[in-house]
């Protein structure tokens, strides 16, 4: 290697008891590349060394120096968080939504909170955000409360839920105004997609709180049926408590005005995922490219479409940016109503993942049955 190119060096990283990432080795990979190519120049050479003769491409630089870098990783135990990076799509969050009804049906006691996390992971796959912001993450931090939610009955059986969140997480106090943002869900309108329907387990959940109001009139809501015969076309949770509480011990059930802690959530979250057979992942199992996974799964020209948005500054944007109030997000995930022209532009652009969608779904639910017996 010629002088120019400074000795390699690894640095202990800040936070990581001394020892390397993963992300430093491979960056030594690529140096190690760029530094070959540069100083042979030709380009026949450089495709020789780099590619090698075989036809695996086993002999070239570029695979033995990958291969080298990974024993490395495994060897030095560096993928250690690499579980943490794992995005939950609709395949994992199918079995986790059945492995909660299943809780739900085997004790009384856990339906209140198993109401919740349902409405917990739904609001995080739809919204994209991750389920630690919306509850109290560190002391004195913001979180979702009940007014940020109001209820739009569309039809007897057909509801919105308005998601409003003025202060995100980490962007509390000054930037409250800047982070300030809003989600229309709609109900499920296929039967199908019944476990994905927000409003099935949220609405029935604020009732039973007794927050829920008819926004005209200020007639409380106790019941669903007192919400089902009910008039009014708009409805408001009052009070500024949490939207999602802390649970007590035992089976005292949820503890009024207690915010949930970002903790007690991720442990909610990781018990449900082992008890699912998936790897936990706490409050990672959403993260904040499933917000946009429009544009990784379905394409730049199908996520351009949907989401009216400018992507050529990047495939994955913050979703802060997005204009989420115009957006169904309930039919871009689900797939419902969904007209011919962004119908065709879906499947252009990516039709394998929606089609292996459905089938992981089914091969994860017969895994699982045969793992029981």
């Amino acid at each position: 290697m010629p002088g120019r190119f400074q000795q390699f060096r690894v640095n202990n990283t800040i936070h990581t008891r001394g020892t390397m990432k993963a992300q430093t080795l491979m960056w030594w990979n690529k140096m190690l590349i760029s530094g070959v190519m540069m100083e042979l120049g030709t380009v026949e050479r450089v495709g020789e060394i780099l590619r090698g003769r075989m036809a695996s491409r086993q002999d070239g630089l570029y695979f033995k120096l990958r291969m080298f870098c990974s024993t490395l990783i495994t060897s030095l135990k560096l993928d250690r968080h690499k579980q943490k990076s794992k995005l939950y799509g609709r395949p994992e969050l199918t079995i986790l939504l059945l492995v909660n009804e299943e809780r739900m049906n085997r004790s009384a006691y856990a339906v209140q909170s198993g109401l919740q996390l349902q409405a917990l992971l739904l609001i995080s796959f739809y919204t994209g955000l991750r389920p630690s912001s919306l509850v109290q993450y560190e002391r004195d931090s913001a979180y979702a409360k009940d007014q940020d939610i109001t209820i739009v009955k569309r039809g007897q059986f057909a509801f919105t839920i308005e998601l409003e969140i003025n202060s995100l997480k980490g962007w509390n106090q000054v930037s409250k105004e800047a982070r300030q943002q809003k989600w229309i869900i709609h109900s499920a309108t296929k039967s199908h997609n019944a476990p994905f329907d927000l409003t099935a387990c949220l609405i029935p959940l604020l009732a039973f709180r007794g927050g829920v109001v008819e926004a005209e009139t200020g007639r409380s809501i106790r019941t669903i049926d007192d919400f089902l015969n009910s008039k009014a076309s708009v409805f408001r949770v009052l009070g500024d408590g949490p939207l999602f509480l802390s649970a007590g011990q035992g089976l005292s059930g949820l503890l009024p005005n207690k915010p949930l802690q970002g903790s007690n959530m991720a442990s909610v979250i990781g018990s449900l995922c082992e008890e699912a057979g998936l790897p936990g992942s706490g409050s990672y199992a959403f993260r904040h490219e499933a917000g946009n996974r429009m544009a990784l799964t379905q394409g730049a020209e199908a996520a351009k479409q949907l989401l009216g948005q400018d992507l050529h500054r990047g495939l994955v944007r913050k979703h802060y940016s997005h204009d989420t109030a115009n957006v169904n997000v309930t039919a871009l995930a689900l797939e419902e109503d969904i007209g011919p022209e962004a119908r065709a532009t879906i499947d252009r652009s990516n039709s394998f993942y929606l089609q292996w969608s459905g089938y992981d779904v089914r091969a994860m639910e017969v895994l699982r049955r045969e793992q029981k017996h």
